[in-house]
């Protein structure tokens, strides 16, 4: 299977992404937080094994898919889709 980036912006349910500092997390899904109408990304640390620790987190879709700086002050997705199987 071919891992395709997909457009800026754009976050995959059920993806897998790498953090720009090595973790994994899988994309449990979208929600619009009425509040402060904003969307928001869910997902939880994935490891690949049931024994994970499933607390959920909750950024903007903005956030989420923003650039950062890294080691070395390379720009770099937040987030980066990743192919795991």
């Amino acid at each position: 299977m071919v891992m395709i980036d997909p457009p800026p912006g754009t976050v995959v349910p059920n993806g897998v992404y790498r953090h720009y500092k090595g973790s994994r997390y899988l994309v449990i899904g979208t929600v619009f937080d009425a509040t402060h109408e904003k969307h928001m990304v869910l997902y939880h640390r994935y490891s690949g094994t049931h024994q994970e620790d499933r607390t959920p987190f909750a950024r903007t879709v903005e956030d989420f898919t923003s650039l950062v700086g890294s080691e070395g002050n390379k720009v770099t997705r937040r987030f980066t889709p990743i192919d795991v199987g």
